[in-house]
C-alpha cells in the first residue's frame, strides 16, 4: 500500500522593491505538515514497516526522528528511506535518466 501527499500552492502577491511591479506567484502550504504527519501514523498505527520519503526539505527530519522514537519505544525497526530529488534544472536534456535522477540514501 502506498499513499501520496500532495501539498497545496496558495497565491501570493509580490512586488519588486526597485521598479514597484507586482506579479502573482505561488507558495506550497502545509505539504511538510501533512506528509510527516502521515508517515508518523501510519508507523504508529502499524500500517508500514518501510517509508520512502521523497523530498529535499528537511524540515522532515523531525517526522523520521519520532519514527525512530516510536521504534525505540515499542522495539521495532521501521526501515525509513529518503529519496533527494536533484535539481531538474540541472536534469534539462537528460530525460532518458530520469530513473537515474534520484539520490536515494537509507536512513
Amino acid at each position: 500500500m502506498s499513499t501520496v501527499v500532495m501539498g497545496k500552492y496558495q497565491e501570493q502577491t509580490v512586488r519588486c522593491r526597485a521598479c514597484g511591479d507586482t506579479r502573482r506567484t505561488y507558495a506550497e502550504k502545509q505539504s511538510d505538515v501533512a506528509l510527516g504527519t502521515s508517515m508518523v501514523a501510519d508507523v504508529a498505527t502499524g500500517k508500514v514497516d518501510v517509508a520512502m520519503l521523497v523530498s529535499a526539505d528537511s524540515d522532515l527530519c523531525a517526522a523520521i526522528h519520532t519514527i525512530r522514537g516510536l521504534d525505540q519505544e515499542r522495539g521495532t525497526k521501521t526501515r525509513v528511506i529518503t529519496a533527494r530529488p536533484l535539481s531538474i534544472a540541472g536534469a534539462r536534456g537528460f530525460h532518458w535518466l530520469w530513473p537515474r535522477i534520484w539520490q536515494i540514501m537509507p536512513v
